[in-house]
C-alpha cells in the first residue's frame, strides 16, 4: 500500500484533524515542516525508483480501469496484467532475489 502523507499548516483545527486521521491509520506520515515533507517526498521517490516500475505501471492500469469496469471485466483485465507481469525480467529478478534472500535490483523490463 502506498503511504499517505499530509503536510500540516499553522491552523489548530487542521493539525488536530490531520493527527486524528493519522491516529486512525488513514495517513502513514504527518509532516510539521516543509523540509520534513520534502524529506518524506524524497524517500517516497526513492522507494518508487527502486520498485519494479513496470509492475507499478500495470497496477496503475488496473486501478484506473476499476471505476468503470464491471467486476467480470476487471477480473479479466487483472488476469491479463498478471500474466503479462509474469513474463517480465523484473518478475524473474524478484523471484531469484527472494530465493537468495537479497534485495532485488529491478530494471523496469
Amino acid at each position: 500500500m502506498l503511504p499517505n502523507i499530509a503536510v500540516i499548516g499553522n491552523g489548530y483545527w487542521g493539525k488536530n484533524l490531520v493527527r486524528n486521521f493519522h491516529g486512525l491509520g488513514v495517513l502513514t506520515c504527518v509532516c510539521d515542516t516543509r523540509s520534513e515533507a520534502l524529506g518524506e517526498a524524497h524517500a517516497l521517490c526513492v522507494r518508487f525508483a527502486e520498485a519494479p516500475t513496470l509492475g507499478l505501471a500495470l497496477t496503475k492500469r488496473a486501478l484506473n480501469a476499476a471505476s468503470t469496469n464491471t467486476l467480470d471485466a476487471q477480473l479479466d483485465l487483472e488476469r491479463d496484467l498478471q500474466r503479462q507481469a509474469g513474463f517480465t525480467e523484473d518478475y524473474r529478478e524478484g523471484v531469484v532475489a527472494f530465493k537468495e534472500k537479497r534485495k532485488p535490483a529491478f530494471k523496469g523490463k
